[in-house]
């Protein structure tokens, strides 16, 4: 506390910012309010974006359509019934144009978010009314959103409700009846004794993401917690304490075209290392690509680097995991996934290796099975 203004002056100076020009433009919000968890899919040269904008006490679901000529169509809010509409996702497949997301419009007592959608025929200048797709006494989060050959919309999400642990739920509208709970399998959990509230056992089940194949495969992938001795706590009664961050692991399940029945899920993570945000996309050629961010299980002191491993096979067998662009002094994180012009995987991520410390994304493509050097954008 100072009467008067006071200059700080650090220990070792923030460099000078080396950045250039990277040609980006404002797609959505304004410049001083927060726009964010964007959404972009390009098709036949129209670029279809949506993201979260905040504006006086609320949250919204903008789009915007940027046209082969690259002009821009005006800003739409998708969620003009709600105060609390948040991380969406956008699938495009022609004129056909869906939005998925996590909306609070139920107010905060009690937070019960659901997952919603909007749908447009016309590539995005009309739209139809929003469908309410789960809505449930818990709170359904996070939605990813795919679309099968024929346009049907598949969609994944978190939910979590009184006596369940998180699990990831799975519904293609207009063929699943219910939900389908994807993660359940082989979950073991129960609530906490009498004589020690520590022994709860509550596995999660999280940050689901989808991928279509040309032949109508579909692949969902997670991050869990099921075999850390005490999943989501600090230790427990005989034991001490517990690990921080949790063994989470990356899994994984398909769904062969035709079939009615999901795979066996199959992990990709490392019982030493905490791996999380998982990334899914199939390339041209049928080859499905996964990748993630990892470190070792230590709470501070360690870099996160993304990993990557890729399945020749629609999923049954996969390739051991590789590190891209690796910087063991840098921290590389929360990786995506698309498909490049050439119709192999594009790698998108977080980073902070630059010289100024400041972070920025980074790109790499995979050729044949292998990764290019990361490139700073």
């Amino acid at each position: 506390i100072s009467p008067s203004a006071v200059e700080a002056k650090p220990e070792i100076g923030v460099p000078a910012d080396i950045g250039s020009d990277d040609g980006a433009t404002l797609a959505l919000g304004n410049s001083g309010a927060f726009s964010g968890f964007p959404a972009l899919v390009v098709d036949g040269g129209i670029a279809h974006v949506v993201a979260e904008v905040h504006g006086e006490g609320s949250s919204s679901v903008l789009y915007r359509r940027r046209n082969a000529d690259g002009s821009w169509s005006a800003p739409m809010d998708l969620v003009p019934g709600s105060l609390q509409a948040r991380f969406p996702k956008i699938a495009v497949r022609g004129d056909s144009v869906w939005v998925a997301w996590q909306d609070g419009r139920a107010g905060e007592k009690p937070h019960r978010p659901a997952i919603y959608l909007r749908h447009s025929a016309d590539g995005g200048r009309h739209w139809e009314k929003e469908i309410a797709l789960r809505t449930l006494s818990g709170r359904a989060e996070h939605p990813d959103l795919a679309l099968l050959a024929d346009g049907t919309p598949v969609v994944a999400w978190q939910e979590i409700s009184a006596g369940n642990p998180f699990d990831v739920m799975l519904q293609r509208v207009g063929i699943d009846a219910q939900p389908l709970n994807l993660s359940r399998d082989g979950k073991n959990f129960h609530a906490a004794s009498a004589n020690d509230t520590r022994s709860a056992l509550y596995p999660a089940s999280v940050w689901p993401v989808l991928a279509v194949a040309s032949d109508g495969r579909v692949a969902i992938a997670w991050q869990d917690n099921r075999t850390d001795k005490d999943p989501l706590w600090t230790g427990g009664t005989g034991y001490g304490k517990g690990t921080d961050p949790d063994n989470w692991q990356i899994m994984l399940r398909t769904l062969a075209p035709g079939a009615t029945a999901w795979s066996a899920p199959a992990s990709l993570g490392s019982d030493d290392r905490a791996d999380r945000h998982p990334a899914l996309t199939f390339t041209t050629d049928g080859r499905l690509v996964a990748a993630w961010d990892s470190k070792t299980l230590s709470s501070s002191g360690v870099n996160l680097s993304v990993l990557s491993a890729l399945s020749t096979d629609g999923g049954v067998q996969w390739s051991a995991p590789v590190a891209v662009a690796e910087d063991v002094t840098a921290m590389s994180q929360w990786p995506k996934l698309g498909r490049a012009a050439d119709g192999n995987a594009q790698l998108v991520w977080y980073d902070n290796r630059a010289a100024d410390w400041r972070w920025r994304v980074m790109s790499a493509t995979l050729s044949e099975n292998t990764w290019s050097n990361g490139r700073l954008i």
